[in-house]
């Protein structure tokens, strides 16, 4: 090969990998957001394949004894953790309290949250983040979410509008 050869192979070369070896197809992102079934008829959002992928408010009630003040943490069926905050990730996190025991979740409560005995305060204030046995010796028993409720409207827009979210709950929320 010569020296010309060599620098048309080596362009193509990296013509090549420069651009990969990718396809792109285009997809309507309605064909591929996951279904969002919300148990309240919420604020009106005008339809937009950008809603279909954002998140959704979400407000619960909680059962046992902790209160809006303890952090969530996700386990399993079983029970093992799966998902946990570093003290970082948590400040400014806390629930917001709306009317009739309801909170705005801040931090992704679903059927697998269960509440810790640190508070936010308290857990924002640590070093570094506990390990999985001093977390799971930390949940409370028979502390978790109740009555979850998914809206119609942005964590952001509910955020920002909680008597809105208020008046839902006065006209007849209901359990999903």
């Amino acid at each position: 090969m010569n020296a010309y050869s060599a620098a048309a192979a080596a362009i193509v070369s990296m013509a090549i990998t420069a651009t990969g070896c990718k396809t792109t197809k285009t997809t309507d992102a309605a064909d591929t957001a996951p279904a969002i079934t919300s148990a309240v008829a919420g604020p009106a959002i005008p339809p937009s394949n950008q809603n279909n992928i954002m998140p959704r408010a979400v407000i619960y009630r909680m059962t046992g004894d902790a209160t809006a003040a303890n952090v969530p943490v996700q386990v399993s069926p079983t029970g093992a953790i799966t998902s946990f905050p570093a003290p970082a990730d948590i400040i400014n996190q806390e629930p917001i309290a709306l009317t009739d025991g309801y909170l705005l979740d801040r931090r992704g409560i679903n059927d697998d949250t269960r509440f810790t005995r640190w508070t936010y305060a308290d857990y924002s204030a640590l070093k570094s983040a506990p390990s999985t046995a001093e977390i799971k010796a930390a949940i409370i028993p028979g502390a978790k979410p109740t009555d979850i409720h998914v809206l119609d409207m942005t964590p952001w827009q509910a955020a920002a509008d909680t008597a809105a979210i208020n008046r839902l709950i006065e006209t007849g929320l209901t359990a999903e």
